[in-house]
Parts: C-alpha cells; sequence; structure tokens
C-alpha cells in the first residue's frame, strides 16, 4: 500500500512537470510571436532616453534622469551588440525575463499555498495575460522590473536572504517606486523573527549604495534617478489620462525638487478637492474598469482589454487573499501592491504601470479559480450522491 502511494505521488508530480513544461513553452512561443511576428513597435519614446543615457554610462559619463538600471544592462550589451543585433537581444531578453516571471510566479504560489494545480493556474494566467504579453515586446523597464521584482519574493521565500536583497536593489535602480518594497519587507522579516534580517539588508544597500555612490562621484548628486522634480511637476498639473507632459516648460520658476514638492502640498492644501478628484482619477488609470484614452493613444478595443484585465483581476485576486487572510506570508503579495499602487495614485499614473505589479494580483488569482473549481466540483459531487440515494 506504501509503494502504490508513493507510485501515485511520483505521477501526480510528472503530470505537473508536463503541464509546467506546456505552460513556459507557450509562454515562450507567444513572447516570440508577439516580439518578431506580431508587426507591433518595438521602440517607445522612453527607449530613446534609455539609450542616451546607456551610451553615456559606455563613454564613463553619468546622466541622471531616468533610472539608470536598465541602461546599465543596455550600456553591458552594448559592448558586444550594435544596431539592430542590440535591438534583438533586448528583446530576447524580455523574452527570456518574462518566461522566468511565469515559473516565478507558479514557484511562490506552490511555496504559499502548497498547491501544485493552483500554482499551475497562476502560471498559466500569467503566462497568458494581455500585459505582460504586451509590454514583452516594448524596450522598457516593465518586463525587467517585474522579473526582479519577483525574482526577489522567491529568493525570500527561498530563505536566501542576501540575493533577495541585492535583486530588491536592483528593481530598486530599474524603478525607484519598487524601492519602498526592499524596506517594507525588512520591517516585515524585522516584525516576523524579532531580529535584523542583515543580509536582506546588505544586499540591497550593495546595489542601491553602489549606483547612488556612482551617481554623486559623475554628477554631485547622491541618488537612484534624478527626474523626481519634473515627476512631482506632472502630478501637479495632470488630471487622469490628460497629462501634462509640457507642465515642467510651463513652469520654469520650479527649478528643483525640493520646490516641486513644496508646490505639490500648497496645491494639495489650497485645492483640496480637486486634488482629491485628481487622486482618484490616478488610481482611476491604474485599475479602472475602463481607462482613458491617454491623449487619442489607446484605441477601444486597447481600453476595453485593460478594463476587463483589471476587472478579472481585482475581483479574482480579492477573494484569493481573502481566502487566504490567516496566511501571514501573503503579506509578500500585498506590500508590493498596496505600495507602488499608492506612489502612483499620489503621483502621475499610466496603466503600464500595473505590469510590476499584476504578479501580485495573479497569484492570489490563481488559487481563487482553483478554490472556485474545488467547490464546484465538491458541490456537484454531493448533489450525485444525493440523487443516487
Amino acid at each position: 500500500m506504501e509503494i502504490l502511494s508513493i507510485h501515485n505521488s511520483e505521477n501526480i508530480k510528472d503530470r505537473e512537470k508536463i503541464f509546467l513544461i506546456w505552460i513556459l513553452s507557450t509562454g515562450l512561443a507567444l513572447r516570440i510571436f508577439i516580439c518578431f511576428f506580431s508587426g507591433l513597435p518595438n521602440l517607445h519614446t522612453d527607449t530613446y532616453m534609455y539609450f542616451d543615457q546607456a551610451n553615456a554610462i559606455a563613454k564613463g559619463s553619468y546622466i541622471n534622469y531616468a533610472p539608470n538600471g536598465y541602461p546599465f544592462i543596455i550600456a553591458l550589451l552594448h559592448i558586444i551588440f550594435t544596431g539592430k543585433a542590440l535591438i534583438y537581444l533586448l528583446l530576447w531578453l524580455n523574452i527570456i525575463l518574462g518566461t522566468i516571471s511565469i515559473y516565478f510566479t507558479y514557484n511562490i504560489s506552490k511555496k504559499l499555498f502548497n498547491n501544485s494545480i493552483a500554482a499551475l493556474l497562476s502560471g498559466a494566467i500569467m503566462c497568458l495575460y494581455p500585459n505582460q504579453l504586451n509590454y514583452t515586446r516594448w524596450l522598457l523597464t516593465e518586463i525587467p522590473s517585474a522579473f526582479f521584482i519577483l525574482a526577489a519574493s522567491n529568493s525570500y521565500l527561498q530563505k536566501r536572504n542576501f540575493l533577495s536583497g541585492i535583486l530588491y536593489g536592483i528593481s530598486s535602480i530599474m524603478r525607484p517606486t519598487l524601492f519602498p518594497i526592499w524596506i517594507a519587507m525588512i520591517i516585515f522579516d524585522f516584525i516576523l523573527k524579532k531580529r535584523l534580517p542583515i543580509k536582506l539588508i546588505l544586499g540591497g544597500a550593495f546595489i542601491t549604495l553602489s549606483t547612488c555612490t556612482y551617481s554623486y562621484i559623475k554628477t554631485g548628486e547622491f541618488a537612484i534617478a534624478g527626474n523626481s522634480k519634473v515627476n512631482i511637476i506632472y502630478s501637479i498639473y495632470t488630471f487622469g489620462g490628460n497629462i501634462a507632459w509640457d507642465a515642467p516648460q510651463k513652469h520654469p520658476e520650479i527649478k528643483t525638487s525640493r520646490e516641486a514638492k513644496i508646490e505639490y502640498f500648497r496645491e494639495a492644501i489650497q485645492h483640496p478637492v480637486y486634488f482629491l478628484k485628481q487622486r482618484i482619477a490616478s488610481l482611476w488609470q491604474l485599475w479602472g474598469p475602463f481607462p482613458s484614452t491617454l491623449g487619442d493613444t489607446r484605441s477601444l478595443i486597447s481600453r476595453i482589454i485593460i478594463g476587463v484585465e483589471n476587472i478579472f483581476l481585482i475581483i479574482t485576486g480579492m477573494y484569493g487573499f481573502y481566502l487566504q487572510r490567516k496566511n501571514k506570508m501573503i503579506v509578500i503579495l500585498i506590500l508590493p501592491l498596496i505600495i507602488i499602487t499608492f506612489i502612483h495614485t499620489m503621483m502621475l499614473s499610466i496603466a503600464r504601470y500595473t505590469v510590476p505589479m499584476e504578479p501580485f494580483l495573479i497569484i492570489p488569482s490563481g488559487y481563487a479559480l482553483y478554490e472556485l473549481w474545488n467547490r464546484t466540483k465538491q458541490k456537484h459531487e454531493k448533489e450525485k450522491i444525493t440523487k443516487t440515494i
């Protein structure tokens, strides 16, 4: 009987591996298709900015504007590849990171919920999720950021704190809005274990302080990125999808980040009702069921897809969180969602800013779908037994 039980267990594990391989293979194929065969563009306005910063790094200089995490990667690859070859390599990097992110989504789910079916469902959602697929084709920070923050969470669950800290640090220099997640995880770990997570602190500090020090040597400013002033100015004069891209030029009197912050709070105090409406509009851009046209750059179909995605993830993800409300480790998923949503609600919001957050809703979403399926199945079996009796 014991031998039969072991044999059945091995069969289940083999089937799980086969399903996982199919999911990863499908994810890889879809990402290759959208990058190379869909006919959709790959270069965004921000892409050129990242390339300019990468060129500066390659020449031994430094442009302290947008976060330099992605430009560091471009500069490193630029040592060997140039022109179209570099573009293709960066697309392949997105494809690989996106596919590995599917595995991380599966693995984090399995470690948190100890349920193979739920983990496979989470991986399948990540594999097919339109936003994750779409941004694979863009040479932006969305897919690398999602990869590094997922990798950090996965390493933390594996109790590899130093590596987790390094990955949190890399995610921070990719997108500074992810920096507070590392700080929050340090606090969470301290509360959980009643001692400072030294390795987690050192890993993150190594990356962030190295970047800040390099910035200071080259520019005299100790910072991860130098675009906080313009981002705050955008936030003051933007309403939802009507982004005031020309606001920094229209307000040359705001010369420093400190002055921008003062103006931001002055506007909030002087016009509290309008400020509240702005924040609601920003939240709507992130998670609303029908986002704006964003200056006529989004088609009706795109807006509907984004809205359906948001509704699906919010309903299923929140239900998954509710089902796992007694699991204290669920905080690992909740922190990125709360922190990034709060930052972008208070600042500038674009629908693509949800890309690094989506896996943290996809994971509980997979568990919720498993529970719904399991309960429906159990109810159906009970009804069959009742009819038989």
